[in-house]
């Protein structure tokens, strides 16, 4: 009996490893038309996915998503529900009010960039200069001037800026990350402030009464949210922040 189950799995490890072989000895040819070779061709496949990779971070810092995110984190976390609202809840409130707020940007760049390059009026490389206008406008308009003159000490840029597209687009775009990453960590930390307060107050008051074993959390939290929603929500929250984005 062994030696006949011994002899059937022999054979069936031989139907599965021969066709294999003979698929692997078969070389595997690409030819390429217009006459590229390998190694070329697998460096600008290499150089696409590398900018395809890098392309959702560069989203993010052209756009106001930072600030708004980083403010609604820090809302969540000074009211105290960890995981209420969920992250991908968080993300995507952040993407529609991006797109809310970029939305004029993208029509200006939609109509003067990428509809006359579209209709083969102008040529890629004009597409681009044409369309970094409007977005590194947004950029200088978002930045704070300290920030912008930080960076042009540092990159070591000698030129005078009489207007907005003199700046350099690397530097309008690290003014603007930075600017908006000071605004939104001192907006967060003011909300964060006034929720501290609450917590300051259920705190002392359940130590007058001698209640020192109920953890303060669970009678601030409610309060907290009641707080929140009467002084208007995250709808003020937004209100807040839209005010504050230049466009």
């Amino acid at each position: 009996m062994k030696h006949r189950m011994l002899l059937f799995l022999s054979g069936m490890s031989l139907l599965l490893i021969t066709p294999v072989k003979s698929a692997q000895a078969a070389p595997l040819e690409i030819n390429f038309p217009d006459g590229t070779d390998s190694l070329t061709s697998s460096i600008d496949i290499f150089i696409m996915v590398t900018l395809l990779s890098l392309l959702p971070p560069l989203l993010i810092m052209l756009t106001s998503y930072v600030k708004i995110i980083v403010v609604l984190a820090l809302t969540r976390n000074a009211i105290g529900t960890a995981t209420t609202p969920p992250n991908i809840v968080i993300s995507g409130i952040a993407i529609v009010l991006t797109l809310f707020v970029m939305n004029p940007i993208i029509n200006e760049i939609k109509t003067e960039a990428y509809e006359p390059y579209k209709g083969g009026e102008i040529e890629i490389t004009e597409a681009i200069d044409i369309a970094k206008v409007p977005l590194q406008e947004f950029l200088v308009d978002n930045s704070d001037e300290k920030v912008i003159q930080m960076y042009l000490n540092v990159s070591g840029y000698e030129g005078e800026l009489q207007t907005k597209e003199d700046v350099p687009f690397l530097v309008s775009m690290a003014s603007s990350v930075t600017t908006q990453l000071t605004q939104a960590l001192g907006m967060g930390a003011l909300i964060m402030l006034s929720f501290l307060v609450i917590d300051m107050i259920v705190g002392t008051v359940l130590m007058f009464l001698g209640m020192i074993m109920l953890p303060p959390q669970m009678i601030s939290l409610p309060i907290k949210i009641i707080t929140f929603l009467a002084a208007g929500g995250f709808t003020f929250i937004i209100e807040v922040l839209l005010e504050g984005i230049v466009i």
